[in-house]
């Protein structure tokens, strides 16, 4: 309700008139309670929070956790809850433990801020050995149903089982060309339609004609120039032929015995078809250049390069012979088939298809720019720094390594697509275009640096090889910006360190069930450095401290499916088809129910308070500021609070109390540190009531005297007497009778932290301020309810409805819990809230949205600092 300006005049007015009609009768009455007059909103005419909205920074989970018990309910599980990951966090304490098995779920509440977006359970099984699970929290609270077990699915991207990368390649539409089936057998002529020496410049070579060079034979002019083609002709070579070009479309044979010799290099033009015998020869001092429909060797090839420079129609080469070059290998536009071992110092694909069926050793490095290597053997390539295996084009190139084939050499880098289904072995591997894909169905070997975009390992491993029979990690995995990496049926990527760059980045585990063939991410470090996404049926096997965010933990995105583990922790065996790559821990041999730990919040809980209920205030939320510091929960049923006044904004003596709500005070022993001494119970009570201070400012400041009411650590002008040291430091310990009372009690929205602005006179209780929709306790005062601005009751000052406990009209409060790792910075003396920190109107006028809970870490240097 907002209350326009000019009307507080009139309600002071009419206030006044009240009191002084009752002065005649009763000058003073100390039972009776006096009206206490509105105040104008010091936080201006359009702060008003939205109806419902409970100033709380803090949420109730009610969890039900489930476990797979593979013991048959013989022992018990322990299920351990935190608000921050125990992997990277040591120091980390659960909120809540207890036990579970087959057909008893753990269940448990929790309380926890807002701005938390997580939790973190982990489950130790009878084995002792320990699982993270991380679950994100309901948005309003609520109840999470945890299962700390995969729970098979089914989707259209999943499949039934492995699929072979060669598989995985034909539906993508790569299909392995059928390697042809030639014979080393030529159909001879008995005899040469015309003798090479009667060749002639200007003859006429007849359609079908057929051609027999049985001797040596050097003219080259009938082939460069002057010769009439009618169709088309074969030559067969049993003798010597020394040639530098050849630019018909002839149909050549080099027979058993038979020679081509150029000695200025050989081109080969308009299509000619060439045929070596294995006993035949081809040498070229130069570079053999050739445009040939169809090439088949299985006889010997010298020259510098091989060359094809591409066309339309590459044509066909087939390979069952020797190829000896000094130089390279160069094919564009032609598919390629090697059957028989190949050496050659370098290997140039263009839009070629390399079909290689037996072992091809390049000396240097391997060029692809488009087109198709498949692989069915062992490819071997400079395994020198600097060797490599290279394209430009990322979209057009792809390399199919099946039939447990085998690419060997020092790296490859910039773009293709990989489909392995036998080993790669390099020492670096690195992505080089939007379109880079590997599937793995393998292993890939990298000695050094992988680095990539998008990955599916469907039953394959990638890391640095084996040593002594272990199967050591690849010391640097990495992405490229946004990446998809997807580990299916029962894949690894062990690393030693893996570096998670910017972008939105998803790795995901999938394609199993239940708890066989989990995938697994192995490393000695995790560095998330942006958005990074963990889905599926995957295992997180790393160091205590793997987690380094770059920017913020909030960047790392977990689902309940993945299991997050101690490095060599996990239980899982991971075998692909080098062999176990993962062992996976057995356990203590003996099974026992896990030791259930010590528990603890360490969430600093701030409270800020405002003594002028049921008037507003100057909202400045210094008058008392206390802290709690840590709750410990030690021997299952001994409840420790320790916290400090901090502060003390008040100018009147104010009290301090902790009211203990689901607690029955008959079955708890304290003991600690009070003002007074040993806490203890106040009598009169329906809640345990623990009085912390009864004179807030001498608690702080000992020295002293009791009608020293200065501010304490609110103004920085006030002197060192009054600015000195953390407060007032105190220690509530509760001993329970259970282990579920002590859990409850330390649940913090049981615990109701208030302050006494003014200690009971005569029939009127004591004036207490709580926060928002908290009760007073039973010698707290109701008769102020719906006066000035409070809105505890029926409002007949200001004609405004009941909106909830210690709540005003407009919807504002008295009092809040601000939840941090930090003590909350207050605002100096007299400094609004609102001015100090910026975001904290939005928060309230938004009824507490989401995106502006943080309204705590933005402020202005009016913050009370030490002076």
């Amino acid at each position: 309700m907002k209350i326009k300006k000019h009307n507080y005049l009139f309600i002071s007015l009419a206030t006044s008139l009240f009191i002084t009609a009752c002065a005649d009768k009763d000058v003073y009455n100390p039972d009776r309670v006096r009206p206490v007059a509105p105040v104008e909103n010091p936080l201006g005419e359009d702060f008003v929070a939205p109806d419902g909205f409970d100033w709380s920074m803090i949420t109730t989970v009610n969890l039900n956790v489930g476990v797979k018990d593979e013991f048959n309910g013989q022992y018990k599980y322990l299920v351990e809850v935190f608000n921050t990951n125990p992997l990277s966090d040591g120091t980390a304490s659960p909120l809540a433990a207890g036990y579970a098995k087959a057909g008893s779920n753990y269940i448990g509440e929790i309380s926890i801020p807002k701005s938390c977006k997580q939790i973190f359970i982990r489950q130790t099984d009878p084995k002792q050995r320990k699982e993270v699970y991380q679950y994100t929290i309901p948005e309003n609270g609520g109840t999470l149903n945890c299962k700390l077990y995969y729970t098979a699915t089914t989707t259209r991207t999943e499949t039934t089982g492995s699929t072979s990368a060669y598989e995985a390649a034909k539906q993508a539409g790569i299909v392995d060309p059928e390697a042809p089936n030639y014979k080393d057998e030529i159909n001879v002529p008995s005899k040469s339609d015309t003798p090479a020496n009667e060749w002639s410049s200007g003859m006429i070579f007849d359609n079908g004609a057929k051609y027999i060079i049985t001797e040596d034979y050097t003219e080259t002019s009938p082939f460069i120039k002057d010769i009439q083609v009618n169709g088309r002709m074969s030559i067969y070579v049993k003798g010597t032929w020394k040639i530098s070009a050849i630019n018909y479309a002839f149909d050549i044979y080099i027979l058993d015995g038979g020679k081509i010799i150029s000695d200025y290099g050989l081109t080969l033009d308009n299509k000619p078809n060439l045929t070596i015998a294995s006993k035949g020869l081809l040498s070229v001092k130069g570079i053999f250049s050739f445009q040939c429909n169809k090439t088949i060797n299985f006889g010997t090839i010298k020259a510098e390069s091989l060359n094809n420079p591409g066309s339309a129609n590459g044509g066909e080469f087939y390979n069952s012979g020797i190829i000896e070059t000094t130089n390279q290998i160069a094919l564009n536009k032609v598919t390629f088939f090697n059957c028989n071992t190949l050496e050659t110092p370098q290997l140039n694909l263009v839009d070629a298809t390399f079909v290689n069926k037996a072992n091809l050793n390049v000396k240097g490095n391997i060029s692809i720019n488009g087109g198709t290597l498949f692989n069915s053997a062992h490819i071997s390539f400079n395994n020198e720094p600097g060797g490599r295996i290279w394209t430009n084009n990322g979209t057009g190139t792809k390399i199919i390594n099946h039939d447990k084939a085998q690419i060997k050499g020092y790296a490859v880098n910039t773009g293709l697509a990989l489909y392995n289904d036998g080993t790669v072995e390099v020492f670096n591997f690195s992505s080089g275009g939007s379109g880079d894909f590997i599937y793995n169905a393998c292993l890939m070997i990298v000695k050094n640096n992988f680095t990539f975009r998008k990955v599916t390992l469907d039953h394959g491993s990638i890391t640095a090889g084996q040593q002594a029979e272990t199967w050591m990690p690849t010391p640097t995995v990495s992405n490229e910006n946004d990446a998809k990496f997807t580990l299916l049926n029962g894949s690894i990527i062990k690393a030693g360190t893996l570096t998670i760059k910017p972008g939105s980045n998803y790795f995901i585990g999938g394609n199993a069930g239940a708890n066989t063939d989990k995938s697994m991410i192995k490393a000695n470090l995790i560095k998330y450095n942006w958005h990074t996404y963990l889905q599926g049926n995957l295992v997180i096997e790393a160091t205590p401290d793997y987690i380094q965010a770059g920017n913020s933990i909030d960047c790392l995105h977990v689902d309940d499916k993945v299991i997050q583990t101690g490095f060599d922790e996990s239980k899982y065996e991971v075998e692909t088809c080098g062999g176990i790559i993962n062992e996976g821990n057995s356990g203590d041999p003996d099974p026992e129910n896990p030791s259930k730990p010590d528990t603890g919040d360490n969430t600093i809980y701030t409270y800020a308070f405002e003594d002028q209920w049921p008037a507003y205030g100057d909202f400045d939320m210094n008058d008392i500021v206390i802290s709690i510091n840590k709750m410990t929960i030690t021997n299952e049923k001994q409840l420790t609070i320790q916290g400090n006044v901090r502060a003390v904004g008040s100018s009147r003596k104010t009290g301090i109390g902790i009211q203990f709500l689901n607690v029955n005070s008959n079955e708890v022993i304290l003991s600690g540190k009070v003002q007074s001494g040993i806490p203890t119970f106040e009598n009169g009570q329906n809640n345990p009531v623990v009085i912390l201070s009864t004179h807030a400012h001498k608690y702080c400041n000992a020295s002293i005297t009791d009608d020293d009411y200065t501010f304490y650590c609110t103004d920085p002008t006030a002197g060192g007497t009054y600015n000195s040291g953390d407060g007032a430091e105190f220690e509530i310990t509760l001993t329970f009778s259970t282990a579920e009372a002590a859990t409850k009690a330390m649940n913090i929205k049981n615990m109701d932290i208030f302050i006494i602005s003014k200690e009971a006179q005569g029939n009127i209780k004591r004036t207490e301020i709580h926060l928002p929709n908290y009760a007073p306790t039973s010698l707290g005062t109701t008769a102020l309810f719906g006066m000035s601005n409070d809105a505890s009751a029926y409002n007949k000052m200001l004609n405004a409805n009941q909106k909830g406990y210690y709540i005003s009209t407009e919807g504002l409060a008295w009092g809040i819990c601000i939840p941090s790792t930090k003590v909350w910075k207050w605002p100096k003396e007299r400094k609004i809230i609102t001015d100090v920190y910026p975001d904290f109107k939005n928060w309230v006028i938004s009824g507490g949205e989401t995106e502006n809970i943080n309204w705590i870490s933005n402020h202005n240097n009016d913050i009370f600092i030490k002076p």
